[in-house]
C-alpha cells in the first residue's frame, strides 16, 4: 500500500508538466499516432473545456493486470467490444461515448471490466463519467462482483483507484464486501479509510465492530475528523454513543455472541458500568461540533449579512446583537478561542472577492490565534456572494479535511450581483472534492438557499443546520 502516494504524485507531476507545455489538442492527437507506432504507453488529451484530462488511452489498454486471474496478460490483448468502444471514446475525448462504453463493460463483467472502469473513474472526477462509473460498479447483493472489486482494491497502487473500488464495494451492500472494507481501514490514504468507515455504516455486520473500535482507539489521542466519523459509524451500528475507547471495548466484550447490528441491544445496556459521556468538550459553531483538527471556516461577508434576524415568535425590530454578521463573527471568535492547540485552521471570508486569513493551515495558539481573532473582528458586510469561488479556495488549502460554511444567501454573479445557477457550483465542488473527501458542514441563516446548502453537505458526508 506504500506505493499509492508515489503513484498519485507521479500523475500530479505529469499533469503539471503537460499544463506548462501548453500543447494544443491537434498536436496532442497527432502524438497519439506517433506513440502507437513507437509503442509508447501513454499520451494525454486536452479536454474540450481546456482542462487537461490525464487519461492515457494507451496506458489504460497496455498496463498489465496484477493481483487478478489475468495476471501477466495485457488489457489490450483480445479486447472485448466494451474495451474497443472505450478505446475509441477515449481517443476522441467524447464523454458521452465513454459513458456508453462503461455501461457496455459493466454488462460484460469480469476483472478486466472492473479494472478499466476504476481506472477511467480515477481520471474523470466529474459528471457524467463519475455517475457512469458509479452505476457501472453498482451491483446490489452480487457477492461475486464484490469479490472482484475486493481483488481490484487489493491490487491498487493508485489511491484514486482504491477509493473507486471501495465505493463499488459499498454499493454492493453485500456481506462479501465487508472483509475488504475492513482491510481498507488499514490504508495509509485518508480518503480510502474515510470511504470505508462510511461504507461500513451502510452494511451492518458484526465483523466490522472490533476493527472500528480498534480504529477509534488508535485515533483517540488525536481525536480528529476521522476519529469522529468512526465513532458515528459505531454509534449507528451499536445504537449507542460512547465517548472513550475503553467504553467501546467494554461494551464489545459483553454483547451476546449472536448479537448483530440492528438487533435488540437492550441486553447489553447497563452491563458495561459505563456512562454515556457527552461531547461537551468539543467546541461548536451554532451547535455544529468541530471535531476536525484540520478545519477551514468559510464565512459569507456579503452585504445581506448586515440584516437583522428577529427571534421566532417576537415582533418589532431586532436588537443589534441579531445582526447576522455580528452573530457570525461572535460565534467564530468564540470557537477560535476554544480550539485545542493541536488544531490547525484557516479562515476564508468572501463577498464579491475572496480573502483568506493565511495561505495555509496554522496552529490555533499564540500569535496566529490572536491575529485570527482580530482578522475576523475586522470583517464587514459588503458586496455580492461568490460562494463557489470561496469553496474552491477552501478546498485548495493543503491538508484540510473539514470545511464549515456559514452563509445567508444564494450565490450571485461577482460582476452583476444577479443570482446564478447553483448546480454548476455543486458539480465543481464534487469534481474538486472527488478524491480529497473533505467533509463540508453548512450552516444557513434565514433566507439561505437551503437546497443548495443541503446538497453541498450531503455530497461530502457533512451536515446542514439552519441558524435561528
Amino acid at each position: 500500500m506504500g506505493t499509492r502516494g508515489e503513484s498519485l504524485q507521479a500523475d500530479s507531476d505529469q499533469h503539471r508538466r503537460l499544463q506548462a507545455g501548453g500543447q494544443e489538442p491537434a498536436r496532442l492527437h497527432a502524438q497519439i499516432g506517433k506513440a502507437e507506432q513507437r509503442g509508447v504507453q501513454g499520451v494525454a488529451l486536452m479536454g474540450r473545456d481546456g482542462s487537461l484530462l490525464l487519461f492515457l488511452a494507451l496506458l489504460l489498454f497496455s498496463t498489465p493486470l496484477s493481483g487478478s486471474s489475468l495476471s501477466g496478460s495485457s488489457i489490450g490483448d483480445d479486447p472485448s467490444a466494451g474495451e474497443k468502444a472505450l478505446r475509441v471514446a477515449l481517443a476522441a475525448d467524447a464523454e458521452e461515448a465513454i459513458v456508453s462504453a462503461l455501461a457496455l463493460l459493466a454488462n460484460e463483467g469480469g476483472a478486466r471490466a472492473i479494472t478499466l472502469i476504476c481506472r477511467v473513474g480515477s481520471r474523470f472526477p466529474g459528471d457524467p463519467v463519475r455517475s457512469a462509473v458509479r452505476d457501472a460498479l453498482q451491483r446490489r447483493g452480487d457477492g461475486e462482483w464484490a469479490g472482484l472489486l475486493a481483488a481490484q482494491f487489493a491490487a491498487s497502487r493508485d489511491p484514486k483507484v482504491a477509493v473507486i473500488a471501495v465505493e463499488g464495494l459499498v454499493a454492493s451492500f453485500s456481506a462479501e464486501a465487508v472483509p475488504a472494507l475492513i482491510e481498507a481501514l488499514e490504508s495509509i490514504d485518508r480518503a480510502v479509510v474515510l470511504t470505508a468507515v462510511r461504507g461500513l455504516r451502510l452494511i451492518p455486520d458484526r465483523r466490522s465492530l472490533a476493527p472500528l473500535v480498534d480504529l477509534v482507539c488508535s485515533l483517540e489521542d488525536r481525536r480528529n475528523a476521522l476519529w469522529a466519523e468512526a465513532r458515528v459509524t459505531l454509534s449507528a451500528l451499536g445504537n449507542r454513543s460512547y465517548r472513550h475507547c475503553e467504553d467501546w471495548r467494554k461494551w464489545l466484550a459483553v454483547i451476546p455472541a449472536d448479537w448483530q447490528p440492528g438487533s435488540d441491544t437492550s441486553v447489553a445496556v447497563g452491563k458495561t458500568g459505563v456512562e454515556h459521556p457527552s461531547d461537551d468538550d468539543l467546541p461548536t459553531v451554532f451547535g455544529q461540533e468541530v471535531a476536525s483538527k484540520r478545519v477551514v471556516f468559510v464565512l459569507d461577508t456579503s452585504s445581506s449579512m448586515a440584516e437583522k434576524d428577529t427571534v421566532a415568535g417576537e415582533s418589532g425590530s431586532a436588537p443589534s446583537s441579531r445582526v447576522r454578521m455580528e452573530r457570525a463573527k461572535a460565534e467564530l471568535i468564540g470557537v477560535l478561542g476554544r480550539l485545542r492547540p493541536d488544531v490547525f485552521f484557516n479562515i476564508v471570508g468572501y463577498s464579491t472577492d475572496v480573502a483568506t486569513f493565511k495561505g495555509k493551515l496554522v496552529a490555533s495558539k499564540g500569535t496566529r490565534l490572536k491575529q485570527a481573532i482580530r482578522w475576523v473582528g475586522a470583517l464587514q458586510p459588503q458586496g455580492y456572494t461568490s460562494t463557489g469561488e470561496a469553496l474552491k479556495v477552501a478546498l485548495s488549502i493543503e491538508g484540510v479535511d473539514t470545511i464549515i460554511l456559514l452563509s445567508d444567501g444564494t450565490p450571485t454573479d461577482r460582476y452583476t450581483g444577479k443570482r446564478i445557477r447553483v448546480l454548476p457550483i455543486v458539480e465543481r465542488v464534487r469534481r474538486q472534492n472527488r478524491f480529497l473527501k473533505v467533509t463540508i458542514h453548512t450552516l444557513g441563516f434565514r433566507g439561505a438557499n437551503e437546497p443548495f446548502m443541503k446538497q453541498l453537505a450531503r455530497d461530502s458526508g457533512g451536515i446542514y443546520a439552519p441558524i435561528r
